[in-house]
C-alpha cells in the first residue's frame, strides 16, 4: 500500500512539473534535454540554470547584468544631480529602474509607473 501511495505522489509531482513547464513554454525544450526517468528537481534545475532555454532564470540574470553594464557605461562621466531631500542621487542607483523600464518597454508593458518615486 505504501508503494502505491509513493508512486501516486510522484505521478502527481510530475504532472505538476509538466504544467509548470507548459506555463513557461518550456515543455518541449525540457523533453529534448531531460534524462529518462527525470525527477522534479531536474525540472527545477532546467528552469533555473539552463541558459540555452530563453526563459531560464540564469539567462534572465545574465541579460540583466548585460543591460546594467551598458547603462553604467552610458552614465559614467555624468555629474551627480540632487535628489529628494537634498541627497545626491547617483545615476547608478537608478540603473536597475532604468533597466526595468527598458525590459518593460521591450516586452510591451506600460513602463511609466516603474520607479516613479525615484529621481
Amino acid at each position: 500500500m505504501q508503494l502505491g501511495a509513493a508512486r501516486a505522489a510522484l505521478l502527481a509531482e510530475l504532472t505538476q512539473c509538466g504544467g509548470v513547464l507548459r506555463a513557461a513554454a518550456g515543455y518541449h525544450a525540457f523533453r529534448r534535454v531531460a534524462p529518462p526517468g527525470f525527477t522534479p528537481s531536474d525540472v527545477v534545475n532546467f528552469l533555473l540554470t539552463d541558459t540555452p532555454f530563453p526563459r531560464s532564470v540564469a539567462l534572465c540574470v545574465e541579460q540583466l547584468e548585460w543591460i546594467l553594464g551598458r547603462l553604467r557605461g552610458r552614465w559614467r562621466g555624468r555629474s551627480r544631480r540632487k535628489g529628494k531631500a537634498g541627497r545626491s542621487a547617483s545615476p547608478q542607483c537608478c540603473a536597475p529602474v532604468i533597466a526595468l523600464r527598458f525590459c518593460a518597454q521591450a516586452s510591451g508593458v506600460d513602463s511609466s509607473a516603474v520607479g516613479r518615486s525615484l529621481p
